[in-house]
């Protein structure tokens, strides 16, 4: 038989031969077997296949199940501030953005975010769900339908002020100072290399103005700034303290951290919790400002303090504290905190250099006046963090009225040591008449009367008592007088036994 590679070799009109044609049918029964025999095979491998996908996509499902709740609650949470640098007064926008491992939330999901910082003060965006936690400290803040918390960050002196005062320091630092270059007073103090550069000066100056007009809302966050920082601005006295802030900025760099979670229930696991951090700066510009421009302008204000002093010295000590005091008190009424303090610097100042011609007194009303104030500046402090106590100048007052109401008591003691006077003249005068007698009994009984006698020490209290009369004319001291006048009737009364027993 030949082969059947030979049948392909076949011209049209060859005869087929038997031979050929029985081995093209054999050839094809043996394939149709072979193909039969391998589709059979192929059937029970795809049976076997099939009966494993089967059970692969069981598998699958069941993990589906699993897998579909952790890859909806495991968040990724990205968090970002407006801008990394702030002045103090500025607030800071944090933004967190969550989202989970399908890189999406379903409508229902509002997961929570827990905002916690380890400076400053955190507060809620209008519009959210969020609950400020203890100080300020940390916030919880549901996200909105995008996944999307935010929350504002300020500085650490700010947690207790107004949403009035907030509102005045932000629009303050956001206001554009120059006219060459206009920029913000945060930008100007954030670009500036030491608090001492000549262009903070500008932004120094835009404060003073602000703080100083009557009831402003910058004097409100100011005020507060103080009270939280004076017991660190009274460095000012150390040596190298005020160069400290000259040369250099100080910066509070801030780290806040936040935890992304599906609510906010406390007994429920949070095992796809979020996180993320970021740090952000806040510059304190407030410090410079209060030891380098503030507080020493208050050598500008001496004049006019001193135009005001001045009449109120008058012509007496009592009245001058008095008018003195009114003057000083007129002047407080309209100042905040940091102002009262610079104030009480002018009044030293002042003092020192107040004079008035032919006042005798005026050293001592000088010393007495600042006295007064330096009093009052030590307790300044005490005032603001006492609870319940007047925050006005209590001390300054109390030294005042105290020598007020001495100056009118010694007034009155001149005239009652002048009556005093008078009669101890009179005393004196009949002492003198009684001396004069016993000088005449004198001889007499010295003669007659031993030694020891009551007459012969008569005679030694009378010379001991006419040397303490004596000393009176130049007394000035009420007490002192009352002792020598109970000296002198005790000496009446052993004059009126002895004449009764002669």
């Amino acid at each position: 038989m030949p082969p059947l590679d030979e049948l392909r070799t076949m011209n049209p009109g060859d005869l087929i031969r038997s031979d050929a044609w029985n081995a093209l049918v054999t050839g094809l029964i043996d394939l149709h077997a072979t193909v039969r025999d391998g589709l059979a095979a192929v059937e029970g491998a795809v049976a076997d296949v099939a009966d494993r996908v089967d059970a692969l996509d069981r598998e699958v499902t069941a993990l589906s199940a699993r897998v579909e709740p952790i890859v909806r609650d495991t968040f990724w949470l990205a968090l970002a501030a407006d801008k990394a640098h702030f002045a103090l007064g500025e607030a800071a926008v944090l933004t967190g953005r969550v989202t989970n491992l399908s890189s999406g939330l379903a409508p229902e999901q509002r997961p929570w975010v827990d905002f916690v910082t380890t400076w400053g003060r955190l507060h809620a965006v209008a519009g959210t769900d969020s609950r400020i936690g203890a100080a300020g400290r940390s916030a919880s803040v549901q996200t909105n339908a995008e996944g999307v918390a935010s929350v504002r960050l300020t500085a650490e002196t700010t947690a207790e002020i107004s949403d009035a005062a907030a509102a005045g320091i932000e629009h303050l630092v956001g206001r554009s100072i120059g006219s060459a270059q206009p920029s913000t007073i945060a930008n100007v103090v954030l670009n500036a290399n030491s608090p001492a550069d000549e262009h903070v000066k500008a932004a120094y100056a835009e404060m003073t103005r602000s703080y100083d007009t009557s009831a402003s809302n910058v004097r409100s966050f100011v005020d507060h700034y103080y009270r939280a920082t004076t017991t660190e601005l009274a460095g000012v006295g150390r040596p190298g303290f005020a160069n400290w802030h000259k040369d250099r900025w100080h910066d509070h760099h801030v780290t806040v951290m936040a935890f992304a979670k599906a609510d906010s229930k406390p007994d429920t696991s949070d095992a796809g919790l979020g996180t993320n951090a970021i740090q952000v700066t806040f510059r304190d510009w407030l410090g410079p400002w209060i030891l380098l421009d503030y507080l020493p302008s208050a050598k500008d204000l001496v004049p006019h303090t001193l135009e005001r002093l001045t009449p109120a010295v008058g012509s007496d000590f009592s009245g001058a504290f008095g008018r003195i005091q009114t003057v000083v008190r007129d002047q407080l009424s309209s100042l905040g905190e940091l102002g009262k303090a610079r104030q009480y610097i002018v009044l030293n100042n002042a003092i020192d250099v107040l004079d008035v011609q032919d006042r005798p007194f005026l050293s001592d009303l000088k010393q007495s006046v600042k006295a007064a104030v330096s009093l009052q500046q030590t307790v300044q402090q005490a005032q603001l963090s006492v609870i319940g106590m007047v925050q006005d100048a209590a001390a300054f007052e109390a030294v005042a009225n105290t020598a007020t109401r001495a100056g009118s008591e010694v007034g009155d003691l001149d005239k009652n040591v002048s009556l005093l006077s008078e009669r101890v003249e009179g005393v004196l005068r009949q002492v003198g008449d009684v001396q004069v007698n016993l000088g005449t009994l004198g001889g007499r009984l010295e003669s007659t009367l031993a030694e020891g006698s009551e007459f012969r020490q008569l005679k030694q209290q009378l010379d001991v008592v006419n040397d303490q009369v004596n000393a009176l004319r130049g007394l000035g001291q009420p007490s002192e007088v009352s002792r020598r006048l109970e000296m002198i009737r005790a000496f009446d009364a052993r004059l009126e036994i002895l004449e009764k027993r002669r």
